[in-house]
């Protein structure tokens, strides 16, 4: 009489081919992630510049464009009044003002425009 018993131990079948699917599918998740933060950090960087650019620009006219540009026009327009200029020299002041105005205001919008993109790029974070 004899008792036998029996249990399938793998010494064969180690999963090989299981774990290297789940390795590669690490090795790719791991690419992404770091393909995504050099995404991010691009557009960041990106953006900020495009920001600082903007705001160098509206330094600029805050620093004395604006009041070049309005002092130019006060001393046209006191120049005209007393008959020292024509009234081409006047006008010329006034469009060179608004001319001035105008870039300023642009300035103003490119400025709210990048720190709108760059909130965008972060998130949704306010950056004020």
């Amino acid at each position: 009489m004899g008792l036998g018993l029996s249990m399938p131990i793998p010494l064969w079948y180690m999963r090989k081919g299981e774990i290297s699917v789940a390795r590669a599918e690490l090795a790719r998740a791991e690419t992404e992630v770091i393909r995504t933060n050099v995404a991010i950090t691009k557009a960041v960087t990106s953006e900020f510049s495009s920001y600082l650019i903007a705001l160098d620009q509206l330094d600029v006219f805050d620093k004395g464009l604006l009041n070049e540009a309005e002092e130019a026009l006060r001393i046209a327009e006191i120049s005209y009044k007393h008959g020292e200029s024509g009234l081409l020299d006047y006008l010329d002041a006034q469009r060179v003002y608004r001319s001035v105005l105008m870039e300023y205001y642009q300035s103003l919008f490119e400025l709210e425009a990048s720190l709108a993109s760059l909130e965008r790029v972060v998130g949704g974070l306010p950056l004020k």
